[in-house]
């Protein structure tokens, strides 16, 4: 018999109690009589011990049961059987104060029953512990005399701590088999209410013990308690509320908690565990666009190694399969790829992959490693698939609070951006993140694209700056010539020579204006009006009836917000407006469909008239999809969006009021370049200075001409293609050759030499006219439409030169 020491204070308990055997010989004693009982042998055997030692019997302190160990060691095989008594985790104590006078030789071992060691490892405040052992007692005492059962649960889990360093979790239940409650003075009586009262507030133990003092029980006899290891259920408890918090997997903390509660779940000290997330569908081709959630073991270093059998690995079969994998042993013989030797390179020699999936959907790899070899096997993969959909919707919710603090982190750090590099910021964002994370100093990591092909466009308003000075010149002029009026008519009636001053000055302005508008004779022939005629206007108007009349006519031109003439200029902008709303109108429906076939870095302006850039290449395509013939398919779009907008524009054109003509021009540039991410500027920019020489031609070369005549280069109703290379003129003939035969352009191109420009010298271009409309009713707008889809739904191959 294992025994354990008095101790020198007690748990606190207001019950007076004793040790006493008297209820377990009782039990002897009847089984001995029932020849029926499997126990009989058993109870018939130890009836001559106990008879034979009355000093058994009666009242009892646990020191004073050490002279019968023996024989109260084969009595307790009638409360803890035999079988299993090894395995077996239970006490005889003296009644809820936890002071065994009898162990199994398994809770021995582990010293489960020490007071001090199950107020500590419960984690409860001693005057809890107390409170709650008392309750248990009175849940007994209702049983027994008042026929009620609370709700207060006398089962207690409790975590110990095993010399490996892991946990245990351990179920103790109470039972009071073996305990005689003796009432003091008779039993208290209790009224309905007071029960009801007692029941409703269960643990109230200040309640209880005014209704039931405790020392009008006295408890006789010994508890029995015993003790169930629950660690796997346990766990998987507090995994969920570990899980369920808020960044649940975010942090190195958070990571750690997990880690403990999976090597307390597998009975594995030394694990690691390790998270990846999918952000689209898993392709073990693509692990490098994968990311670790917390840690990984393959993305120990940021990113998984370099590994060209990626699809005989490990993860390429948890993969392909979709339930766990497991190497129990893994050594240099079964190191099959480049993701086996990281693993191996940091000591994991047994492995377990489990896929976390949604709707039948991988959205992850949970990953369990041990240094120990055979540590991990089916038996740990089984374990782990009970507890995978916590982890599942862990990372599903992880990835998804990452996305969004990683939008906030890239509109902090950089700006919108396009989506098509979207994932570029993406990976910075992660960067940034993890600094943050980790305490480190922080450092925004450069957004630079290398090897991409410009594509830049123009359709731009012809001698627009022109159009708009005459219409701002004709409104001006007309403010002048109304205000004239109002002078001259307050002059005719009342006579005055400051009136005529006045004229004279407004005279003055408006033979200015018609001479020539400069910037600063509009300011200061405004300034006049403002300051100096439009006073005086209510007294002019004062003069007579013609002079009212024409102080009201001057009042009712002026626009009502601007407080001037805006009648030529509104049209004009108006116009211009319209024009730009269409061909952006157009130019996005057409990206939009280029966009989801070659992912593409896009920027369009408006001004007058609208250009765009577009630059497209491997660096941009996350898929790695790009090749020459993307590039030709591109440019190809290119030339068919500009006949589209040049035929949507026609008949706009035609109807405005303000007659204005639309121009086309598409540069070119074959080598590719390289844009840098300008985080003061929140936008892209060309890099390196051999490549600002395309943004200096960009800037300037709407304003080309033709060498030897200074014919501008862009015409109304044609499409110029400036190049500086013969190689890209001779893929450009070829497209606008194929185009012809389309009809999208008419005739043969014109191959033009450029005047220079500065910075931009030995410039060339192309110039061929946009065809007309068909609209016969074989070749109307709907086989049009069909015709230009035909083309931008293939690939159209093109050799080079």
């Amino acid at each position: 018999m294992s025994q354990g020491p008095d101790p020198a204070s007690p748990v606190a308990f207001p019950f007076p109690t004793s040790v006493s055997l008297d209820p377990l010989i009782r039990r002897i004693e009847e089984t001995a009589q029932e020849p029926e009982s499997p126990w009989h042998p058993m109870a018939a055997a130890l009836m001559p011990r106990i008879q034979e030692t009355p000093g058994l019997r009666g009242k009892h302190s646990v020191r004073s049961l050490e002279p019968y160990r023996e024989l109260i060691e084969k009595m307790m095989t009638m409360v803890f059987p035999m079988a299993g008594k090894d395995e077996a985790l239970g006490a005889a104590i003296e009644s809820f104060r936890m002071v065994p006078f009898y162990q199994t030789s398994a809770a021995a071992e582990l010293d489960l029953f020490s007071l001090d060691k199950l107020v500590h490892s419960a984690g409860l405040p001693p005057d809890l512990m107390d409170a709650g052992i008392a309750m248990t007692a009175y849940r007994f005492i209702l049983q027994a005399f008042y026929g009620q059962s609370s709700e207060c649960e006398q089962d207690m889990v409790v975590s110990i701590e095993a010399d490996n360093g892991l946990r245990r979790h351990m179920q103790f239940s109470w039972s009071a088999e073996f305990m005689d409650i003796i009432p003091v003075g008779g039993v208290p009586e209790l009224s309905k209410d007071d029960l009801e009262r007692i029941l409703s507030d269960p643990l109230n133990i200040d309640l209880v013990a005014s209704l039931l003092p405790p020392d009008r029980f006295e408890l006789s006899g010994f508890g029995v308690v015993t003790a169930t290891d629950v660690t796997p259920r346990e766990v998987v408890s507090r995994l969920k509320d570990d899980l369920i918090r808020k960044d649940a997997l975010g942090t190195p903390e958070r990571i750690r908690l997990v880690r403990t509660r999976i090597r307390n779940l597998l009975r594995v000290p030394d694990a690691e565990v390790g998270f990846i997330a999918f952000d689209e569908s898993p392709d073990i081709e693509r692990m490098g666009w994968a990311r670790s959630v917390g840690s990984s073991l393959l993305f120990k270093d940021g990113e998984p190694p370099p590994c060209p059998k990626k699809s005989e690995s490990t993860y390429g079969e948890a993969l392909e399969l979709g339930h766990p994998v497991v190497i129990q042993e893994l050594h240099e013989g079964r190191i099959a790829t480049g993701y086996e030797a990281r693993l191996f390179e940091q000591g994991i020699h047994s492995f377990l992959l489990c896929p976390l999936v949604i709707d039948e959907n991988i959205i992850g790899l949970m990953e369990v490693g041990s240094p120990t070899r055979g540590a991990l096997n089916a038996y740990s993969a089984m374990m782990l698939i009970d507890v995978a959909p916590l982890f599942t919707t862990a990372i599903h919710r992880t990835v998804e609070e990452q996305a969004d603090r990683m939008e906030a982190v890239i509109k902090r750090s950089y700006t919108s951006i396009h989506p098509s590099v979207e994932w570029r910021f993406r990976r910075a964002a992660l960067d940034i993140m993890k600094q943050e994370q980790e305490g480190a100093t922080l450092e925004i990591p450069e957004i630079v694209l290398e090897e991409v092909y410009p594509l830049y466009g123009l359709s731009d308003i012809r001698g627009s700056s022109v159009r708009r000075s005459i219409a701002i010149r004709n409104d001006l002029t007309r403010q002048l010539r109304l205000a004239l009026s109002a002078v001259q008519a307050a002059a005719s009636a009342q006579p005055m020579l400051v009136l005529a001053e006045i004229a004279h000055r407004v005279e003055g302005f408006i033979h200015s204006v018609e001479s020539g508008l400069g910037g600063d004779e509009e300011q200061a022939a405004l300034g006049f009006l403002t300051q100096e005629v439009e006073p005086l206007l209510s007294q002019m108007a004062d003069a007579g009836e013609e002079a009212r009349l024409a102080v009201e006519a001057y009042r009712g031109s002026l626009d009502e917000r601007l407080g001037v003439v805006y009648r030529e200029r509104k049209a004009f902008e108006d116009s211009v407006a319209l024009i730009n709303n269409t061909v952006s109108r157009i130019i996005d429906e057409n990206e939009a469909i280029a966009q989801e076939r070659f992912p593409h870095l896009f920027e369009r302006f408006k001004s007058d008239g609208v250009d765009y850039n577009l630059y497209a290449g491997p660096s941009i395509q996350e898929n790695d999809r790009f090749s020459r013939l993307v590039l030709q398919e591109l440019r190809l779009w290119q030339l068919v969006l500009h006949c589209e907008i040049e035929w949507q524009s026609r008949e706009l054109i035609q109807s405005l009021d303000t007659p204005l003509e639309l121009t086309h021009l598409i540069l070119v540039q074959d080598a590719p370049l390289s844009i840098r991410f300008r985080a003061d500027e929140k936008r892209f920019d060309v890099d390196g200075a051999y490549n600002i020489r395309y943004e200096i031609v960009k800037k300037r070369i709407d304003k080309a001409t033709i060498r030897g005549s200074g014919e501008r280069l862009t015409q109304p109703g044609t499409i110029a293609v400036v190049y500086s290379q013969r190689q890209e003129a001779a893929e450009y003939r070829r497209y606008l050759d194929y185009l012809a035969t389309a009809g999208y352009v008419e005739g043969e191109p014109e191959d033009l030499e450029l005047d220079e420009l500065p910075g931009a010298y030995g410039l060339r271009a192309l110039r061929i006219p946009v065809a007309p409309p068909r609209a016969s009713a074989s070749e109307g707008p709907e086989a049009q439409h069909l015709g230009r889809n035909r083309i931008s739904s293939k690939v159209v191959e093109v050799t080079g030169p």
